[in-house]
């Protein structure tokens, strides 16, 4: 994708000052959307903008001004065939972190990451239009989840008592280990003991997941996100093309139902409402500086400047 000059510039935009670098790295999660909207046209596939991507195609028709991400969302078969393909396609072109597959990678939706190592060479630099930093855009799965209330709540709260035991695997892996009676017993689901175990409970996070199959009618869930904003598939079933920058991306036709559900009154701006700290790279400055400071002692540790 090309890029004109003065978009790389530092500017303000309702009130609030874009940085260039912060441009630079715009740049290259466009890149990365490109290629997926490539992807997706090719095998028939149908994403969504969403969450803060979506709300900044709608109100600023960009970035929302103080994010630093690109969100889409899949319904769950089309995501998982789009794993399916990147998986097969994108093993050498990109950094790929899928949910129950990837390493210790533990956050429940997938992640296209440009590279994962922070790099100033030129060569790198030229590639990334001036961005040294690990970036790239979050994709994340609407899954259905069932009619019946009772049901429905004991699907939400089954999910996020592994997604917490997912998170705790690392840090307390005895106090996991006292619970998985409990979450075989609920799941129906055998754990071996010999194996990963943060591995098998990410997988059957998965499964649970995509569990219920339901109709047209059906409401849709966002179950990596601790919230329980319902959705509804019908207001997925039909797209349009919104301009965001310097591309179009997919949204669903009924967006404004979807951004009300997320956020309500949607068209007022609240400055500093991202759920992460901006910018996204200020970890990897910190770990780039740490490691600049230590190779002036002879210490070589590059593995620092690696996405975890």
């Amino acid at each position: 994708m090309e890029f004109k000059p003065d978009f790389f510039k530092g500017e303000i935009r309702d009130g609030f000052y874009i940085d260039p670098m912060m441009k630079c790295a715009w740049t290259v999660q466009m890149d990365v959307l490109e290629d997926v909207q490539k992807l997706c046209r090719a095998n028939n596939i149908q994403y969504f903008a969403d969450g803060g991507t979506l709300l900044g195609t709608i109100r600023h028709q960009g970035y929302i001004p103080w994010d630093d991400d690109i969100d889409i969302a899949m319904l769950r078969p089309d995501y998982d065939r789009f794993l399916e393909i990147i998986k097969r396609e994108w093993k050498d072109k990109y950094v790929l972190k899928i949910p129950g597959e990837t390493g210790n990678y533990t956050m429940p939706f997938t992640k296209i990451l440009n590279t994962d190592t922070i790099s100033f060479e030129v060569t790198d630099l030229l590639k990334f239009h001036g961005c040294p930093y690990i970036t790239g855009i979050d994709i994340f799965p609407l899954d259905i989840i069932p009619d019946a209330e009772g049901e429905r709540n004991a699907l939400i709260e089954l999910y996020h008592f592994l997604a917490n035991a997912i998170h705790q695997e690392k840090e307390y892996p005895e106090e996991v280990r006292d619970n998985l009676n409990i979450i075989e017993e609920l799941c129906r689901y055998k754990i071996d003991r010999n194996d990963d175990i943060g591995k098998q409970l990410r997988m059957l996070a998965e499964m649970i997941c995509k569990s219920y199959m339901g109709t047209d009618n059906s409401d849709l869930m966002m179950l990596s996100f601790d919230s329980n904003i319902i959705l509804k598939k019908a207001w997925y079933q039909e797209t349009e093309w919104k301009n965001f920058e310097t591309m179009k991306l997919s949204v669903p036709k009924f967006y404004h139902e979807v951004l009300t559900a997320w956020y309500g009154d949607y068209m007022t701006p609240v400055q500093g409402a991202a759920q992460h700290d901006y910018p996204f790279y200020k970890k990897q400055m910190k770990l780039m500086e740490q490691n600049m400071a230590l190779k002036k002692y002879g210490i070589d540790i590059s593995e620092i400047t690696k996405e975890e």
